[in-house]
C-alpha cells in the first residue's frame, strides 16, 4: 500500500492490544502517527486481572472507578480521579497485585486509552468492533473456518466479498431497502422480547446486549444520525424510522442494519432513558 500510494499518510490508527499490530503499522508507515486502544479490549484486560488480582468484592467497585477515569473528558478530572484511584489501592495489601499490574502496563500510556487525550479527529472511533464484525464475516462465511495461508487466494476471496457487497447496494437502491420485507418485520416484532433490564451500558456510546446465558452482543453508536444526505439503507418503519448502518453497529452475525439489538437501542434512546440505553 505505502509503494501503491507514497502520499497516503495515517493520522490515527486505533488497535486492541497487540504489539505486532502497532509494530507493523510503524514499519509500513510513518512512526509519527496516533495510536490509540480499543475501549472494549482494555476494559476487557482490565476485568479479567481485576477477577484474578484482587477479592471478588473489590472488583465491581474497582471496575466502575476505572471506567470513570478512563471516561473522563476532562484533563484535571482525568488526573483528580487517576491520583486519588492510587492513593485508594495502591498500599492495600489486596489490591497491590492489580494496582503493580496497571502501574506497569497502562500508567505509562494514558494518552491511548484515556478519553481526555482524544480530543483530536478520529472519527469519533473508540472501538475496533467494526473490522472485528468484518473479520468474523471474512472467516465465517468465505473462508468456511478454515486456514488460508496463500496470499492469492485471500486476495480472490477479498474481490469476491467485495463484489456481492456491491451487487446487494445496487440491488437494494434500485428496488428498495431490503429484498425480503418479511425479514425487517420479524425483527420489529423481535425487539418485544428483548427487556430494558437487558441492556447495559459499557460507555457512552457503547452498549452491550443480554440475549441470553451465552450470548452477548456489543451495540456502538457511531453518530446521532446518519450524516450521509443520500443514504439508500435507511428504515422509514416505526419505531426504527432514520435507523443506518452509519449510526449504529452491532457485533452480532446478523449484519442488517435494523436487527432487534439496534432497533430497542434506538426506542429507547429516542425516548431519552436516564440509564441512556439506545
Amino acid at each position: 500500500m505505502r509503494e501503491a500510494t507514497p502520499d497516503f499518510n495515517i493520522s490515527c490508527v486505533i488497535t486492541d492490544d497487540d504489539p505486532a499490530l502497532v509494530n507493523s503499522m510503524t514499519e509500513g508507515f510513518d512512526s509519527d502517527f496516533r495510536h490509540i486502544l480499543c475501549k472494549w479490549h482494555i476494559l476487557k484486560n482490565w476485568k479479567e486481572n481485576l477477577r484474578h488480582k484482587v477479592p471478588k468484592e473489590f472488583v465491581p467497585t474497582m471496575l466502575e472507578e476505572l471506567k470513570e477515569i478512563m471516561n473522563a473528558v476532562e484533563l484535571d478530572k482525568f488526573d483528580h480521579l487517576f491520583k486519588g484511584f492510587f492513593k485508594k489501592y495502591e498500599d492495600n495489601c489486596r489490591t497491590s497485585s492489580f494496582m503493580k499490574y496497571f502501574h506497569q502496563h497502562y500508567m505509562p500510556r494514558c494518552t491511548k486509552w484515556a478519553m481526555c487525550h482524544r480530543n483530536f479527529p478520529h472519527a469519533s472511533v473508540n472501538t475496533t468492533g467494526h473490522i472485528e464484525s468484518f473479520h468474523s464475516r471474512l472467516k465465517r462465511f468465505y473462508l468456511k473456518r478454515k486456514v488460508n495461508k496463500r496470499l492469492d487466494d485471500l486476495i480472490d476471496i477479498l474481490l469476491k466479498l467485495e463484489c456481492d457487497d456491491h451487487s446487494t447496494r445496487a440491488r437494494e437502491a434500485s428496488k428498495g431497502f431490503s429484498l425480503l420485507p418479511d425479514n425487517i418485520l420479524k425483527r420489529h416484532k423481535m425487539l418485544k422480547s428483548i427487556k430494558d433490564e437487558c441492556i447495559n451500558q459499557i460507555f457512552e456510546d457503547t452498549w452491550e446486549i443480554n440475549m441470553g446465558s451465552t450470548k452477548k452482543y456489543v451495540v456502538v453508536r457511531h453518530n446521532v444520525t446518519c450524516e450521509f444526505d443520500h443514504c439508500f439503507c435507511q428504515c422509514n418503519t416505526s419505531p426504527c424510522h432514520g435507523l443506518c448502518s452509519h449510526v449504529y453497529h452491532c457485533s452480532c452475525p446478523d449484519t442488517h442494519p435494523c436487527i432487534p439489538d439496534i432497533i430497542q437501542m434506538n426506542k429507547l434512546f429516542a425516548l431519552q432513558v436516564p440509564r441512556f440505553h439506545v
